[in-house]
């Protein structure tokens, strides 16, 4: 199960994305097979599962982001989405609900749901994600060692609450405009468009939790 989810990193990274995928699932399917009769076998089951979800989540989401057909894009972002639920869940189930891998695939999904121009849900899954990390910083002795991703998550968060104030504020105006009917929701559609177009500006830099 390891190797085919080394494998598919490597056919991600040289973007051969159908090798990738068959790798991808040959791993997860291999990983379901593990024993779990017993407690500490379930929870590394779950979180053997949990990997192969989040490099199947991984990859919808790089295939999405270069795909040109719109209709394909939307499927493409469902999968990421999908995967990325049950990732974590069965993070939830290998380790705890307030495990920092938990966190990690809950800014996941707040990133679909943005690049999906879905701001609602992505300030939703990236506020539980916060509350994660805040709850790990303070249980932290020194409070450095969960400070760095607490930070980046807070300004993730912050970063999506403006940008839904700003769609809010454009679609008011739309509406002061005298924009209704077929024509207001065709404005409003441009206007979510455009924020899941900002969205695909934003640093791939890869987290410091990202798994193969």
């Amino acid at each position: 199960a390891e190797t085919h989810n080394a494998l598919g990193s490597l056919k991600q990274k040289q973007n051969a994305y159908k090798e990738a995928k068959t790798h991808y699932e040959e791993s997860l399917r291999l990983r379901e097979l593990l024993p779990d009769k017993v407690e500490s076998e379930k929870k590394l089951r779950a979180q053997a599962i949990a990997q192969s979800l989040v490099s199947l989540g991984n990859l919808a989401q790089a295939r999405a982001e270069v795909e040109k057909d719109e209709e394909t894009t939307a499927d493409l972002y469902g999968e990421a989405l999908d995967a990325l639920t049950k990732a974590r869940q069965a993070y939830i189930d290998g380790f705890h609900q307030g495990h920092p891998k938990v966190a990690w695939a809950l800014e996941g999904l707040a990133k679909v749901h943005r690049k999906r121009g879905d701001l609602r849900q992505a300030q939703e899954r990236m506020g539980e994600a916060v509350a994660i990390r805040r709850a790990l910083a303070s249980s932290d002795a020194d409070k450095q060692m969960f400070r760095k991703e607490l930070d980046a998550a807070e300004a993730a968060q912050q970063e999506i609450a403006d940008k839904r104030s700003e769609v809010r504020g454009r679609l008011k105006n739309l509406t002061k405009g005298g924009a209704t009917g077929p024509s207001m929701m065709k404005l409003a559609l441009a206007a979510k468009a455009a924020e899941a177009k900002g969205a695909e500006a934003e640093s791939k830099s890869p987290s410091p939790e990202k798994e193969a």
